[in-house]
């Protein structure tokens, strides 16, 4: 690969590839898969991703906003993309035009996307989420939100798809919550077939149940974290589960230069030399998604196998690291920010989050290098609108 970038993701296809094969070997030959991916894919890429996801087989997509929906329409995706959460009542007519499926949770809701729908001689598919314990969206577990859904399914032009709820903790050590929100969604749905209410598709398993409870399979499972090669959270990890990371976050040696003793590095200066330190500059900062909270921290950067502290608080565009133990280092040599080799998580526990964030934070002005069998097949640059 031509390397033009001062600092680029790399996005491994044949680790989405292996990725979606793991989770396959987990679940029911019948299950569906979900595969969520909202917020650009986790930061890897929403259409690319989306686009080998559909050479493994995958046909069914999970977004978090209508606008997500209309973008892979945009480019061209035809399978079933159904929107997981609020859309304001202003823009459900996009999702009647963008003929993409639409989570419902409330009564009021169902009858405004039904009138649109009537008005447009269109049909929508809909999934009806049921709140369990999460208490963010959903319709509560209750007879009262039984008769609604009752009432839904007599619209015209409403066609319920799916019903579903969400884990707030089956990622967790203590599941008895999780189990808990699950015999809470199965008597719902008990009410439901009480009403001869008839629903395709029953779906609850997120990326952490996926792991840990077998039970909340039913028709189809939503992993979203495990695609790209990353357990939701240290205890929710399975052995027999062989995950590789997606995506790999590189740049490049900027600058060197010898800072002597008692010289500061960077804004501050938070660090200054106790001894002559030879100090990498690298083209990626807290604009880029390389969050300052990382300044200082004991940690570093990849460069020629070899870990580079951080050293100086992390500036918009750039951050330093000492290579004073690194020999061969020179400008223009690869840096790995994270990735395969050098694991995103101890970058979350930094920062006191977790992995999802710090690659969702990764910003839209680094390129995204779609990378298969060893080959660019691809390149995202938004700033350049390719």
């Amino acid at each position: 690969m031509e390397n033009i970038w001062r600092t680029w993701a790399e996005i491994d296809l044949d680790a989405l590839q292996h990725n979606v094969k793991e989770i396959r070997k987990q679940i029911g030959k019948s299950t569906r898969l979900l595969a969520v991916i909202k917020a650009d894919a986790y930061g890897h890429g929403a259409v690319g991703i989306v686009q080998e996801l559909l050479n493994c087989g995958v046909t069914d997509f999970a977004v978090a906003s209508v606008n997500e929906a209309v973008q892979l329409r945009q480019a061209g995706i035809q399978g079933n993309l159904l929107i997981l959460g609020y859309t304001p009542d202003e823009n459900l007519f996009q999702v009647v035009m963008a003929g993409v499926q639409q989570t419902v949770y409330s009564l009021s809701q169902a009858k405004r996307l039904q009138e649109i729908a009537v008005a447009k001689g269109r049909t929508i598919g809909i999934h009806l989420k049921v709140d369990t314990g999460m208490h963010r969206l959903g319709f509560a577990d209750n007879e009262e939100s039984a008769d609604a859904i009752d009432i839904i399914s007599q619209m015209s032009n409403l066609s319920i798809e799916g019903i579903f709820s969400h884990f707030a903790g089956a990622d967790q050590e203590d599941l008895r919550g999780a189990k808990k929100q699950l015999n809470r969604f199965q008597q719902f749905l008990k009410r439901l077939d009480e009403k001869e209410i008839a629903i395709p598709l029953r779906h609850m398993a997120n990326s952490g149940a996926i792991v840990t409870m077998k039970e909340a399979e039913y028709d189809m499972v939503r992993p979203g974290l495990l695609l790209f090669g990353h357990f939701p959270s240290e205890v929710c990890r399975l052995p027999g589960l062989n995950l590789r990371p997606v995506m790999t976050v590189k740049s490049r040696i900027a600058h060197l230069q010898i800072v002597e003793t008692g010289e500061g590095v960077s804004y501050g200066p938070s660090y200054r030399a106790e001894s002559p330190v030879r100090i990498a500059t690298v083209p990626i900062g807290y604009a880029d998604g390389f969050s300052r909270i990382l300044s200082n921290k004991p940690l570093g950067l990849m460069i020629h196998g070899e870990i580079a502290p951080l050293v100086g608080n992390i500036c918009m565009d750039y951050c330093m690291v000492d290579v004073s133990q690194i020999a061969e280092a020179a400008v223009g040599d690869e840096v790995i920010i994270y990735g395969k080799e050098h694991p995103v998580e101890q970058f979350a526990e930094a920062m006191g989050t977790i992995n999802y964030e710090v690659l969702c934070l990764l910003h839209k002005r680094i390129p995204r290098v779609y990378i298969k069998s060893g080959e660019t097949i691809e390149i995202q640059d938004s700033l350049l609108g390719e």
